[in-house]
């Protein structure tokens, strides 16, 4: 696979400057200390909303169905009134960690920034208690 000249990133923060943050994931390539990107720009959109777990058992599952990506909650509550911002990113600073995802271990100025409207994203989000 070829790189990408840009990645996506989303997130709940504006900020001018990327900086590297622990992650808390699953385990392994969810787990690095860094900034994590991708090249789907809608799955970056997902990452941009205001979730939060309503107990030890919250997640979220992101499947894509016939190639669209969808956001499931488990006990996870959205605010629907919180806009996110989504970054563009150039792919220079980033290595690929796995399949889907890419990581920059150093700060990152990102190309663009846009508000992220979790109302716009209603139709690919389904939240379950």
């Amino acid at each position: 696979m070829s790189k990408p000249k840009f990645l996506y990133h989303g997130s709940r923060k504006k900020l001018k400057i990327l900086m590297p943050q622990q992650a808390v994931g699953d385990a392994g390539v969810d787990n690095l200390n860094g900034i994590y990107a991708i090249e789907n720009r809608r799955i970056a959109e997902f990452f941009a909303l205001s979730m939060t777990g309503v107990d030890s058992s919250a997640r979220f599952n992101i499947a894509l169905h016939n190639g669209e990506p969808y956001l499931t909650l488990f006990r996870t509550e959205l605010d629907w009134s919180r806009r996110g911002y989504l970054y563009t990113v150039h792919s220079g600073y980033f290595e690929r960690v796995d399949d889907t995802q890419w990581l920059s271990t150093r700060q990152v100025k990102p190309e663009m920034i846009e508000i992220i409207d979790p109302i716009q994203l209603k139709d690919k989000i389904t939240i379950t208690f």
